[in-house]
């Protein structure tokens, strides 16, 4: 009883000390800054809107979303508005493409989101 009691102790001790070193992180102790989730660049994608394709760029900074415009599109005036002025920025907010799409508009909306994704494929750090 003794000698697993000893056992236990010892493993207990061992993942604590072992443990702090696994976690993913920029620190210092870690060999680096945290680079974020993107790598740092500029990037165009581009998907099937409600009437057409729609194309984006996405500016990455600091691993971060930090802007996305919509270059070319031609989705219907007055419908369209509310998705091409909020999908962009529910995405930067989020910092993903996995948000809630704009209601009355959904498909413009999920065009934007899959042109950034588009834009955003392989550059995850």
């Amino acid at each position: 009883m003794k000698a697993k009691l000893t056992l236990v102790s010892l493993l207990i001790v061992m993942l604590l000390v072992v443990m702090p070193g696994c976690g993913a992180g920029g620190d210092a102790q870690n060999g680096g800054d945290d680079q974020g989730r993107y790598q740092d660049g500029e990037y165009t994608g581009s998907a099937q809107g409600y009437n057409s394709e729609i194309e984006v760029r996405v500016v990455v900074s600091g691993g971060e979303i930090t802007e996305i415009e919509v270059l070319d599109h031609e989705e219907s005036a007055g419908i369209a508005d509310n998705a091409l002025a909020q999908t962009g920025q529910r995405i930067i907010e989020a910092q993903d493409t996995e948000i809630e799409l704009i209601t009355g508009a959904t498909a413009t909306s999920r065009g934007i989101r899959d042109a950034v994704a588009n834009a955003l494929e392989g550059t995850e750090n």
